[in-house]
């Protein structure tokens, strides 16, 4: 046999055009990919084996593959998932063109469970994207035990809640999130304990030159938290219903040692239009 035989088909010295349609009928898939800590090796499917091959074809397939990518990750991977492929937030490469976010109560493993998890990055990503899709989808039990029954109304609300969160369009909370108005927006979910589950929006530290907190720190004089839910578009819609999550809202001090609540933050709930 001779070496001309032997030789595997190069594939890198296809024209980018063909190579390019070859990605696409490669990445074409109806199911949406799972992103979790614990991805076999041997995925099932057939668009992992291209991100193998050899970088060059790695990143040229990535680019055309998230692009019409299905991303599927559960709600505590979402930090690990956003500084592995998203840690520059202004690249479109890796974005993909729709995720779910699975909301669990893990009431199983709550040791093991993040206590609160910084959705800021995921705003970002969305926001300098339009077109992406960005759902919170819950993994119901069974209605065999009462306990169930009581978790899947939990998640509900929960997800309810998440949903109207980082699908907000309204202009002033996406011109916040673009202009680096917030340090983070911390949520922690309710525990078995009775605690209510909490959305922390930390604002960035006071800077005089900053038209927008300059009025945010105006705002802060009374009512800081209703306010601040009226200016971003949420008013009391944010709050309906079960009321599963309080909002509160205060300004980062000493960014470096981390966030310390410099004011008492307003808490907005079921029923409540102040304080």
């Amino acid at each position: 046999m001779s070496a001309t035989t032997d030789m595997g088909f190069r594939f890198l010295d296809l024209p980018a055009e063909l190579r390019n349609r070859i990605y696409d009928q490669a990445a074409t898939t109806d199911d949406p990919i799972r992103i979790t800590h614990e991805t076999p090796l041997h995925h099932p499917h057939h668009y992992a084996g291209l991100t193998r091959v050899c970088r060059q074809i790695r990143n040229e397939y990535l680019a055309i593959q998230q692009r019409g990518a299905r991303l599927e990750v559960d709600w505590d991977e979402l930090p690990h998932y956003m500084t592995t492929f998203h840690a520059d937030k202004t690249s479109n490469i890796l974005r993909p063109k729709s995720l779910d976010v699975r909301l669990t109560y893990a009431y199983e493993d709550e040791e093991n469970l993040e206590p609160q998890v910084d959705i800021l990055p995921l705003l970002q990503l969305k926001t300098g994207a339009t077109d992406m899709e960005v759902r919170v989808i819950t993994v119901h039990y069974d209605n065999e035990h009462v306990v169930h029954h009581w978790l899947n109304a939990a998640l509900h609300y929960a997800s309810r809640d998440l949903q109207q969160l980082v699908n907000n369009n309204y202009e002033e909370w996406n011109r916040c999130i673009r202009l680096g108005c917030f340090h983070s927006i911390m949520v922690r979910h309710a525990k078995w304990d009775g605690s209510i589950g909490t959305i922390d929006i930390a604002l960035a530290q006071y800077q005089k030159d900053d038209e927008a907190l300059r009025e945010m720190k105006q705002c802060s004089e009374s009512q800081f938290s209703f306010e601040m839910m009226r200016r971003f578009g949420f008013g009391n819609t944010l709050f309906l219903g079960c009321g599963y999550y309080i909002m509160r809202t205060s300004f980062a001090e000493n960014l470096s040692e981390g966030v310390e609540w410099s004011q008492s933050s307003g808490l907005v709930g079921k029923g409540n239009d102040s304080d």
